[in-house]
């Protein structure tokens, strides 16, 4: 019953591992996965949805962890520092161009927020980053970056 939860929020928020890891990890677990369906601990219909799931995060968690070392480096390179902003795990909620828009849990919606393109195009509705946005005004920038997280 925790393997959704292992490959979309342990794996990549609490394992410090390099990319072939976090493949090999998910790779495992759908073959876990598929054994224990075989043995009949684990109804198929389960089954199958926690394997492709198990794929998905196989392709994603990589691209996700890269991107969210690629941000931290261009923020580091690229944004002022700021005295006050929300640290939460926003939501990507929607993507047009080089911006986006985030729904943290705490303090609502920010956004447009601008990017590089190489950046946004890299993400997706659905994904989260975890770190901190501020606001001047009308305007919001990322500022921190923790951590970034495929479904």
């Amino acid at each position: 019953p925790n393997v959704r939860e292992f490959l979309t929020y342990f794996l990549p928020r609490k394992v410090m591992a390099g990319d072939s890891f976090l493949r090999a990890a998910a790779s495992v677990t759908g073959k876990l996965v598929a054994w224990l369906e075989a043995k009949g601990w684990a109804e198929p219909e389960l089954a199958a949805d926690l394997t492709d799931d198990a794929r998905t995060a196989a392709r994603n968690l990589p691209r996700a962890q890269k991107l969210a070392r690629d941000l931290y480096r261009w923020i580091g390179d690229n944004v002022e520092p700021v005295d006050r902003a929300d640290e939460d795990r926003f939501a990507v909620t929607r993507i047009l161009g080089d911006r986006i828009w985030l729904r943290g849990s705490m303090d609502g919606a920010y956004g447009p927020i601008r990017l590089p393109e190489e950046y946004v195009r890299q993400l997706a509705v659905g994904w989260t980053i975890s770190g901190a946005v501020a606001r001047r005004g009308r305007a919001c920038r990322l500022v921190e970056v923790w951590s970034v997280e495929a479904p």
